[in-house]
């Protein structure tokens, strides 16, 4: 059956029927996917992320969160992390990692990983985050800058390797302590990023993963990438190799 089968009366009640809608005014593909899924939590399994948001009202999750809202490009346009998974709050865990390895140095990761330090930092006020939330903030800039234009669509732009291209930075220039993750390559703290170097190095690092080279020269990296990405083993490969390839 047509609109025009229908009878004058169920046309006029049709016509007439109110449709609630709410407009968006300058709303991002980010903005527009979190307000769906809030309307829709009720269906959708809670992430780790989402029940540290409502668990902690501290200021250490209050600096993670709006360093995350404020790097809105790295889940936009970049994707390190994907709009339907920043939607569940998973770009928070990401930059969680960047102030546990700013703080503490880099070690492993995980969900679990970044709920401890939550709760263990519940005492943390915003001036003692404040200069960690600019190293972040600044080493991002930094990596967006000098290798976002070249590298955004390879492995150092999924979020594993960008956490590893980031922290990598902030070790080079100084910023970032020495862990279990970094200790083989220490000599390399503080001696700055050659541009130049990075940019070559870290561009045949990337094709080595795209072309998935398991025997040339980088095959340690590859391997380590396509292994688990959250554990020291694989991490401290990655990162030294990073390290290398962004030190003077």
């Amino acid at each position: 059956m047509r609109y025009n089968d229908l009878d004058d009366q169920v046309k006029a009640d049709f016509l007439s029927y109110g449709i609630t809608t709410v407009q968006l005014i300058n709303a991002s593909d980010a903005d527009v996917l979190e307000v769906f899924a809030r309307l829709n939590s009720y269906s959708v399994k809670v992430t780790p992320a989402e029940l540290r948001h409502a668990k902690f009202d501290e200021p250490v999750k209050w600096a993670i969160w709006n360093t995350t809202r404020k790097w809105g490009v790295l889940w936009d346009e970049y994707h390190v992390v994907s709009i339907r998974d920043s939607v569940r709050l998973k770009n928070t865990t990401l930059i969680a990692e960047m102030y546990m390895a700013m703080k503490d140095g880099i070690g492993d990761g995980g969900e679990d990983k970044v709920t401890s330090f939550y709760t263990s930092h519940k005492k943390l006020s915003d001036d003692d985050l404040e200069p960690i939330t600019t190293q972040i903030n600044t080493t991002i800039s930094e990596a967006v800058e000098w290798f976002g234009t070249l590298l955004a669509k390879t492995t150092f732009f999924d979020a594993p390797n960008f956490l590893m291209l980031v922290t990598a930075i902030a070790f080079v220039k100084g910023i970032m302590p020495v862990s279990a993750v970094s200790e083989s390559v220490k000599e390399v703290r503080g001696v700055g990023v050659n541009l130049d170097k990075a940019r070559e190095q870290l561009g045949l690092l990337s094709a080595a993963v795209e072309n998935e080279d398991v025997t040339g020269a980088y095959s340690e990296f590859v391997l380590a990438t396509k292994s688990s990405t959250q554990r020291v083993s694989s991490r401290k490969v990655r990162f030294a190799n990073i390290a290398r390839a962004l030190a003077r």
